[in-house]
């Protein structure tokens, strides 16, 4: 009987014990996790803070809050128009070369050259990158191939803006024909963003499209 008591006392004590251990072991644990956490957040703490105005810190959160707030509804109008494009390219068997886009890229740092510009500042001013760029250009030249039908400029509009602005007598060949292309470029910008409106609206209204954020 005396033994049968001893052996219940020592149970009690081993599991006391064994407690007692898992418990130590628990809060242990528990510190080392959290002193893991607080050096990765202090080494990437700026995955998770932006910035620290006296004792006050700006989340990534935050931020992305106050940006979706103030653009949310301009870059999700973007990204609709630009899926709606892509999937019209696709049903029309409209595509872009490398070599399309990469003539494009060609013109635009001939054009900023000329001004005294270099495109890596051209970008950096938009936020871009290169691939960034490639893309814009990709998705605007699937519109001008799907649209440009659309969009003719015939002689006769050339001829009608040349007479309304008046061009100086005398001048020559060359000049009128500088001119020309210039009024003809002009005018298909125009006719091509007033045809892109139309279409893309009709795009919109066509496709089946759910918003589950609503931005002011």
């Amino acid at each position: 009987m005396a033994n049968m008591q001893k052996m219940k006392q020592e149970n009690r004590i081993k599991n006391r014990t064994s407690g007692l251990l898992l418990a130590i072991i628990f809060v242990l644990a528990f510190l080392l996790l959290g002193g893991v956490l607080g050096i990765v957040v202090y080494w990437k703490r700026s995955a998770f803070l932006v910035a620290k105005i006296n004792k006050t810190y700006v989340t990534r959160w935050d931020m992305l809050q106050a940006l979706e707030k103030q653009y949310g509804k301009s870059v999700l109008g973007s990204m609709v128009s630009k899926q709606l494009i892509l999937e019209e390219a696709e049903k029309n068997g409209m595509t872009v070369s490398d070599l399309e886009i990469q003539d494009e890229i060609t013109k635009l740092q001939e054009s900023l050259k000329s001004q005294g510009k270099e495109m890596d500042a051209f970008l950096a001013e938009r936020h871009l990158t290169m691939d960034d760029l490639k893309d814009q250009v990709r998705v605007q030249k699937l519109v001008v191939k799907m649209i440009i039908k659309d969009a003719v400029i015939t002689e006769k509009d050339v001829d009608d803006t040349l007479q309304k602005m008046n061009p100086p007598k005398g001048a020559k060949q060359e000049e009128l024909v500088s001119m020309r292309n210039q009024i003809r470029n002009n005018l298909q910008r125009e006719k091509l963003d007033t045809v892109y409106a139309s279409w893309s609206k009709s795009l919109q209204d066509k496709a089946q499209i759910t918003f589950y954020q609503q931005y002011p």
